[in-house]
């Protein structure tokens, strides 16, 4: 599959003019089109190709045009109340949590009206290379030095969390994406489920399987 690439996101807090928009193709899934919201009317992310599919979501890799950085894209795969509320409760809980072992939230939205995903909310968070430990697993044994500071940092990523009352509560290898980074080997993702501990939400919404 050639990947798509081009279509822009508008998202809420648009703080400056964005730089030029790259050149409009299709991008699976959405429209070719440039996508606004009423305070970022220009657009603010370009989507690029798919990345992952999941039960809830799916995910694409971006751009942040105000500063060229790479994005990964979180759309609410349908409609269905629960993978949307899903994609508002991880924006919400993103915004909250502030540790070099946690993805970093950048923005969230809605897609608008005249799109074929008009009405889905989207999340931005910054995007990590080096892939997941599901992939370092597929390609057999690490070093033992790579797993002692992946575990690390992984660790206090979690005692961030827990200090903060909340339960990520879909912990896997997946979830886990090595970052290489001096201030954080790895990072947290997907808290699509996190929730304080004995919430009603966390009762009632199993974590979705794992597809991508």
């Amino acid at each position: 599959m050639t990947p798509p690439s081009g279509v822009a996101l508008a998202e809420r807090p648009a703080a400056t003019a964005p730089v030029a928009t790259p050149p409009v193709v299709s991008a699976a899934g959405l429209d070719a089109k440039l996508l606004a919201l009423p305070d970022a009317a220009a657009g603010r992310f370009a989507v690029h190709e798919l990345l992952g599919r999941g039960a809830t979501a799916t995910v694409f890799r971006g751009t942040d045009l105000l500063d060229g950085r790479p994005v990964a894209i979180k759309v609410a795969e349908g409609p269905d109340p629960r993978q949307t509320e899903r994609i508002h409760a991880e924006a919400r809980i993103l915004a909250s949590l502030d540790h070099p072992a946690i993805v970093t939230f950048i923005a969230e939205g809605v897609v608008p009206a005249g799109d074929q995903w008009a009405g889905r909310p989207f999340l931005v968070e910054e995007y990590v290379y080096g892939g997941s430990l599901a992939e370092r697993i597929r390609n057999g044994a690490a070093d033992a030095g790579d797993v002692a500071r992946w575990a690390e940092s992984a660790l206090s990523g979690l005692a961030h969390i827990h200090a903060r009352g909340l339960v990520h509560r879909d912990i896997k290898p997946a979830n886990i994406l090595v970052s290489e980074l001096r201030r954080s080997a790895v990072r947290i993702a997907d808290f699509g489920i996190a929730t304080p501990p004995g919430s009603s939400w966390s009762r009632a919404i199993p974590p979705a399987p794992c597809t991508t």
